[in-house]
């Protein structure tokens, strides 16, 4: 048993120094491969390997910088057209709005005797349109302006247009309320109505044929001289347009405070949002064009004299 055991004891030490000579073999061999790595590196070097590969590491260090300054430049001149058309909305938002204003002016007398308190009337509808209901007092002011112009130029008197005008504007919005559509859409359909053009307006369910207007011409019993009921088609373009406009007002009743009543909704809130930002950029370029205005006459006369040069640059050649 003892000569049993001391077998196995000696079997598993001779096991264990084979396995030690194993190791040392490989040691051996990892020695030897390290040698000769070394040995093709230094060759490497020699046949100025390495010196290229550091060629080529510094070529593409210097492309990458390279298009990192393309990639700066290109985000520099990204940022300076971003800018420019910034400005560029504002400078539009702010003269936009001062033709409107002047159109608004020419459309209500203002400065004429007898026709400035229509302009007074119109400009406080405005501000309290502005106020109450947050619309973009320049589109308003349009709106107005072009309903009460269309209407004198039919022949209504001024207090006729005015008032016209004013209830035509509310109805519009309300209508783009109701409907969900563009408040322009919505005034353009309503001038067209006006006009006597039946399709725009029944595609809101408003008609304005003649089958339409004669029960309210009816009820106005408007006569003519012999005191029989006047006839639509011998009417005048202004009285053809008032019972138009009788005829929207009755049918669009429940328009009528639609945008004031639903302003806490997505899309009205949307429209105020718009008029707002559309209001920021009108008073930015206001101030833009403020200061814009004491350097213009300098840069133009730089660009002229540039101008000049080029064009003497350009005889001698």
């Amino acid at each position: 048993m003892k000569r049993r055991a001391n077998y196995n004891v000696q079997t598993l030490e001779d096991q264990i120094l084979v396995e030690a000579t194993k190791a040392v073999q490989g040691i051996n061999q990892l020695k030897s491969g390290i040698t000769g790595l070394k040995t093709q590196l230094d060759s490497l070097s020699k046949n100025n390997g390495l010196s290229n590969f550091n060629k080529q590491a510094k070529q593409g260090t210097s492309v990458l910088n390279a298009l990192q300054k393309t990639f700066n430049f290109s985000a520099i001149y990204l940022g300076a057209r971003q800018v420019l058309n910034t400005l560029t909305d504002m400078t539009n938002a702010s003269v936009d709005f001062t033709e409107t204003a002047n159109l608004f002016s020419v459309s209500f007398g203002k400065g004429l005797e007898g026709l400035n308190e229509y302009y007074e009337k119109a400009l406080n509808f405005q501000e309290r349109l502005e106020e109450k209901l947050g619309v973009n007092i320049e589109e308003s002011m349009r709106y107005q302006a072009l309903f009460n112009s269309m209407t004198k130029s039919m022949g209504l008197s001024a207090n006729y247009a005015y008032t016209l005008s004013e209830n035509m504007t509310k109805l519009g919005y309300d209508l783009a309320s109701l409907y969900n559509i563009d408040t322009e859409s919505a005034m353009t359909k309503l001038r067209a109505g006006l006009a006597g053009q039946t399709e725009p307006l029944r595609e809101l369910g408003l008609d304005i044929t003649e089958q339409s207007l004669k029960p309210i011409l009816q009820q106005l019993k408007i006569t003519d001289s012999d005191g029989e009921l006047r006839s639509i088609r011998n009417m005048s373009e202004a009285e053809k347009s008032i019972l138009r406009y009788i005829a929207v007002l009755k049918q669009a009743q429940i328009a009528q405070g639609d945008f004031a009543n639903t302003m806490e909704s997505p899309a009205n809130q949307l429209r105020i949002f718009n008029a707002q930002v559309t209001a920021f950029k009108r008073n930015m370029g206001n101030l833009w064009q403020g200061i814009l205005g004491g350097i213009l006459p300098y840069v133009n006369a730089v660009m002229m004299v540039i101008n000049e040069l080029l064009k003497m640059v350009a005889k001698l050649f």
